[in-house]
């Protein structure tokens, strides 16, 4: 039989784990102590962005010189930088020691614009935030003719029966994408809910109907332009049935808005 540990090795274990945990409380200090003079934010890195300078987004940041690199808050980051410069969707930070911050932005992948009353220009985010005001248009992937915008400041969200057109209207940009068609497109009208429209080519208005099937669809309507209609066809192709095609022939300017004629210098 074994015999259990005597009363003056109990207290020798006592003491060797108080002198443990008094050892890792001061190594905790110490390393806190270091982390708090040592690790400043000396050196700003900023990565991922297209539309603004590494001087806008470090300013926008308000990010101290002498600021510890731990007490910067990804979240308060995030706010800051999105509130100041709305092209930015998302920041992610990285620490690096000593004495790095980098700061890697990510951009909203789709903007649309919009063309509003006196020609005036809103660009937009895919999810309905008001990226800029513009006197003319900027770097676009697809231009909304049908709405008006002007009067929203940039960095505010759509009202959300708009935000939900516009994920509508996403739907079928990321149909005519697939389809290998919205190269051709130049532009997509917002006037009539749940009936989407395309001018495709600057002469052919496209007829899609409905979200039901949008690919069927386009598929159907780029075979009739390619195979059946005369290459200087001007005029409609209505595939809002699927599986089903109609075309008529009309005037330019009762296929194409009067704006986007404007934009293009008109058209005979």
């Amino acid at each position: 039989m074994t015999a259990g540990p005597t009363r003056k090795q109990k207290q020798k274990r006592r003491r060797r784990a108080v002198f443990l945990l008094l050892l890792a409380a001061v190594l905790c200090g110490v390393g806190f102590y270091c982390a708090c003079v040592f690790c400043r934010a000396s050196h700003i890195e900023v990565t991922g962005s297209t539309r603004y300078t590494a001087e806008d987004i470090i300013e926008a940041a308000g990010i101290g010189e002498e600021q510890n690199l731990f007490t910067v808050s990804q979240k308060a980051l995030n706010q800051k930088i999105t509130a100041l410069c709305p092209y930015i969707e998302s920041v992610t930070l990285h620490r690096r020691l000593p004495d790095t911050l980098t700061l890697e932005l990510h951009e909203f992948g789709t903007v649309y614009a919009c063309i509003g009353s006196m020609g005036r220009v809103t660009a937009l985010s895919a999810e309905g935030k008001v990226l800029e005001q513009c006197a003319a248009l900027p770097e676009y992937t697809c231009l909304l003719l049908g709405a008006d915008f002007s009067d929203c400041p940039a960095g505010e969200m759509l009202p959300e029966s708009w935000q939900k057109t516009l994920s509508g209207i996403d739907k079928v940009r990321a149909a005519l994408e697939q389809a290998g068609m919205l190269s051709e497109v130049g532009y997509l009208d917002l006037s009539e809910e749940q009936s989407y429209r395309a001018v495709y080519l600057d002469r052919i208005q496209l007829r899609l109907g409905s979200e039901y099937d949008l690919s069927a669809k386009l598929l159907t309507a780029r075979k009739v332009i390619e195979d059946e209609l005369p290459a200087d066809f001007t005029g409609y192709v209505d595939v809002s049935v699927s599986g089903r095609a109609y075309t008529r022939r009309l005037a330019l300017t009762e296929v194409v808005d009067a704006q986007y004629l404007a934009i293009l210098g008109g058209k005979e």
